[in-house]
């Protein structure tokens, strides 16, 4: 094999583990200190907890439902993804009422439901782009363009003035005859999930909230589909840009299986391709979020995932992105 990074793979056991060696033909050879990194694989976190204490791993993540159990020699990192509610819009389904999405956004109490999901590890997300990615002059985006569409906590109030007016124009008069289904999978955390943002729907708006649980090959081939009205879900950019967010909401895009479709927030992202100032660009793909979420309510955002690795304190010059790679051990060092 041909390897032009620090480090080539000298041992692959599928299932087990992982040798990377030190590639002295590196243009940098000279400043890489590591000369092995071994990368196990361990089907469950709790497992790699246990090896880190016994001392037979140096990194590894802590399962959200420990976060309490280690608060020394730990480090939390975002990784990119942004979970949000997708929302079917298709002319046929429940949602594709603007005034029921926006019910939605309004009566959901992101602080609790980060809580009583994921032991507040993970961010409120209030906002669609990731507010770590780069914009323009060296600012992140969410610096330049601070955003807050919607609170962290349910506004009630507001919640129900938009329900009042979905109900007029679907000709409902009782808020329980709304009935929208809560696609999920079926792992324990889906559950968890699905049972949290039911029981938050069902008490704030009065509406019904099935929860349609499939395994995730299922779940995949049914929003492809557009066969459900809602179901959680998340991305993760390609690369530090707020486009990455936001391109999978083109009305043609392969991506977009939400239904949604805007000519305006269309040409926006088009012509923020061919745009050559910097600035004028990042104005754009702002316009398009703001079209997005306060024009049209067309998700609804829930959480920022960051990771919470523990790190063995002999370990220096370990870094972590939160595009493409999760860490970076390039110019890592350990301590005897």
């Amino acid at each position: 094999s041909v390897y032009n990074g620090p480090f080539k793979m000298t041992e692959w056991k599928h299932g087990d583990q992982m040798i990377l060696s030190k590639n002295d033909n590196y243009w940098d050879a000279d400043s890489i200190k590591l000369d092995e990194i071994c990368v196990k694989t361990v089907a469950d976190a709790k497992t790699a907890v246990a090896m880190w204490e016994q001392g037979e791993v140096d990194i590894t993540v802590v399962p959200t439902e420990m976060t309490d159990q280690y608060t020394e020699n730990t480090e939390f990192y975002y990784t990119g993804a942004d979970d949000y509610i997708m929302l079917n819009m298709s002319e046929d389904r429940p949602l594709a009422n603007k005034n029921l999405r926006f019910a939605l956004n309004y009566a959901i109490n992101r602080t609790e439901y980060n809580k009583l999901v994921n032991n507040d590890v993970y961010d409120v997300a209030q906002r669609l782009v990731l507010p770590n990615v780069q914009a323009a002059d060296d600012q992140t985006y969410g610096e330049a363009y601070p955003y807050t569409p919607f609170p962290a906590e349910n506004d009630t109030d507001k919640a129900k003035e938009y329900l009042d007016a979905a109900m007029k124009e679907m000709g409902v008069s009782n808020p329980a005859d709304i009935k929208i289904t809560l696609l999920t999978t079926d792992t324990d955390g889906a559950k968890k999930q699905a049972e949290v943002l039911q029981e938050q729907y069902q008490k704030n708006l009065g509406i019904t909230v099935e929860i349609n649980q499939v395994t995730y090959k299922q779940r995949l081939e049914l929003e492809t589909k557009k066969d459900y009205d809602m179901v959680v879900t998340g991305w993760v950019p390609d690369y530090s840009d707020a486009y990455s967010y936001l391109e999978l909401w083109i009305s043609d895009s392969q991506y977009n299986h939400s239904g949604y479709a805007n000519a305006e927030y269309d040409k926006l992202l088009k012509d923020s391709q061919t745009e050559t100032d910097a600035k004028t660009r990042q104005d754009m793909l702002f316009q398009a979020e703001q079209i997005f979420l306060e024009e049209d309510s067309a998700l609804v955002p829930l959480q920022l995932r960051r990771d919470q690795y523990l790190i063995n304190p002999k370990i220096s010059n370990f870094n972590v992105y939160f595009v493409g790679y999760d860490f970076d051990l390039v110019y890592a060092d350990i301590s005897e």
